[in-house]
C-alpha cells in the first residue's frame, strides 16, 4: 500500500509540473507567437 501511495504521489507531482509548464508554454505562445506571426496576421486580415 505504501508503494502505491508513493506512485500516486509521484504521478500527481509529475502531472502538476507538466500542466504548469504546459500553461507557461501556452502563455508564451499566445503572447509572443500569435501577436508577432505574419501568417496569423494574414489569416486575421482575410476574415
Amino acid at each position: 500500500m505504501l508503494i502505491l501511495d508513493k506512485i500516486i504521489l509521484f504521478f500527481n507531482a509529475t502531472l502538476h509540473t507538466y500542466s504548469f509548464f504546459f500553461n507557461k508554454l501556452l502563455f508564451i505562445q499566445n503572447s509572443f507567437f500569435y501577436q508577432n506571426n505574419p501568417y496569423i496576421k494574414f489569416l486575421n486580415s482575410k476574415k
